[in-house]
């Protein structure tokens, strides 16, 4: 189950989520989930864009999804290049010299499977 920033109400404060059981299957009007998370002390819990259940075979995961920002200090040259880090759909790759290419990212996802 999926939940998009609107259904989701982050304290921060008391390390909990509350996730909205959206608008047809509420009984009342304060009625959703609420869920407590623990985190490792170097990790920030903000900008959440969305958050997932996920049964991983024993027990419930919440998967929570955070926009960050990434400083970079200087680029090493003055093209921009794409990159699907999800593998999903393609891998690009840009070079200098020559022309992009593209990789089907099923082919890239089996290798990983293969190679394991």
């Amino acid at each position: 189950m999926t939940w998009k920033q609107k259904g989701i109400k982050h304290d921060d404060k008391h390390g909990q989520l509350r996730l909205s059981k959206g608008f047809t299957l509420k009984e009342s009007r304060s009625d959703f989930i609420l869920a407590e998370y623990e985190t490792r002390p170097d990790v920030q819990v903000e900008n959440i864009q969305q958050v997932r259940a996920v049964w991983n075979g024993g027990e419930w995961e919440l998967h929570l999804v955070c926009k960050k920002e990434i400083p970079i200090e200087e680029a090493p040259g003055d093209k921009t290049a794409g990159i699907d880090l999800g593998i999903s759909n393609y891998l690009a790759i840009d070079y200098e010299d020559g022309p992009s290419e593209l990789y089907p990212g099923n082919t890239l996802k089996e290798d990983k499977h293969y190679f394991r």
